[in-house]
């Protein structure tokens, strides 16, 4: 018996402008137009040098981040084989401490999650469901969670953080970008800028005073007709240095251990 992850709960929340490591099985929709008229002008524009630096910025400081501590309230709209068009909400929280520490709780309107990476084993738990699984893995952050999203299909929203101010920066996919405006996020006053890759438009609310932190980040799927959109709200903890037992998984009385399935089996059973 094996962990059969919801792929569909998942994959629609992946921070991940490559979108390389799993297929999207999930999509998520654009629901309103935006209003502001004079974006039209700035659409077609090449990447803007001040978007490419604030990218460049943002991720040179997460990258230098030892600890961090990171919450988020997501909203994916998921578009069913008939097209009928869901709204799923949920909550992801990470503690990490790098290289290769890292704690990660999920909650969505159909699945509950949680993994923890001491450095040298992965543990997936399904707590609601009464089962966890452990697998030997080594690496950093960002490569633990890449080695699960190919081989296992487990990906998680906004795991491409740990990506940002890395060699595997996502910058060279980027065809166009530019600055939309200021705006407000939780009383934070950001920089708003807005980008375009060969398969999605995706947009990120930079703080704009202290810290370059990324306060909400949308994402629109366009290789489905429907324009799909993820969203993520953000709230960071730069100060707090999570302790050793954040990053073990103790199983409570009644959890099972089971194989974590490969995405390959998985695709196979669902198959049958």
């Amino acid at each position: 018996m094996g962990i059969l992850e919801d792929v569909e709960s998942l994959n629609c929340m992946k921070f991940d402008f490559r979108n390389h490591s799993v297929p999207v099985m999930a999509r998520i929709v654009l629901l309103a137009a935006l209003s502001a008229p004079q974006l039209g002008l700035a659409q077609a524009a090449p990447v803007d040098e001040e978007a490419a630096a604030a990218l460049k910025t943002m991720g040179d400081y997460i990258a230098g981040l030892r600890s961090l501590t990171f919450s988020a309230d997501t909203e994916a709209e998921i578009v069913l084989d008939n097209d009928q068009k869901l709204l799923m909400s949920g909550q992801v929280y990470y503690q990490a401490t790098r290289p290769g520490h890292v704690a990660i709780e999920l909650m969505t309107d159909v699945v509950r999650r949680e993994l923890y990476y001491d450095g040298a084993t992965v543990t997936y738990v399904a707590p609601d469901d009464g089962y966890y699984a452990t697998v030997e893995e080594t690496g950093d952050i960002a490569t633990m969670l890449k080695t699960l999203a190919g081989a296992h299909a487990l990906a998680f929203p906004l795991a491409d953080i740990f990506a940002w101010g890395t060699n595997d920066t996502p910058l060279d996919v980027i065809r166009e970008g530019f600055f939309v405006g200021f705006a407000n996020i939780d009383g934070v006053a950001t920089d708003h800028w807005a980008f375009r890759s060969a398969d999605q438009d995706w947009e990120v609310w930079i703080q704009a005073d202290g810290n370059p932190v990324p306060l909400q980040v949308s994402v629109v799927d366009k290789d489905v007709l429907a324009r799909p959109r993820f969203t993520a709200r953000l709230k960071w903890d730069v100060e707090s240095v999570p302790g050793p037992e954040v990053f073990t998984y103790s199983p409570a009385e009644g959890m099972s251990a089971v194989p974590l399935i490969t995405y390959e089996d998985a695709d196979k059973e669902a198959r049958q």
